[in-house]
């Protein structure tokens, strides 16, 4: 796959696989090309050359750089911690609704 903008190179060459199952975080140097290279797999952005086959029911999700996030977003300490606060919720909301189906079953 290959990506450029105007003159400038950003992507070449660039080649991977990943199996079902997998995670992949991307670390390099600003302006090496990640947030490119994600949002090409993501969608969002079509490779000037080359081509992104992602097997049907792969979901490809990206966390954005910019900080207009929800306050509790932005306050996280990393993402693993977003995400337990976020698994929280969900836990507390299907108690809820456990609660009202059984009430409902009751009545």
């Amino acid at each position: 796959m290959r990506r450029e903008i105007g003159d400038f190179v950003i992507l070449d060459s660039v080649s991977a696989s990943i199996a079902h199952g997998e995670r992949v975080g991307l670390v390099g140097a600003n302006g090496a090309g990640k947030t490119t290279l994600l949002r090409i797999v993501s969608g969002r952005d079509e490779p000037d050359a080359g081509r992104v086959r992602v097997a049907k029911g792969i979901r490809v999700g990206m966390l954005a750089q910019e900080s207009n996030l929800d306050p509790r977003v932005a306050g996280a300490r990393d993402v693993h911690h977003l995400v337990r606060s976020g698994a929280q919720e969900v836990e507390e909301l299907e108690a809820t609704l456990a609660h009202l189906e059984s009430a409902g079953a009751a009545a």
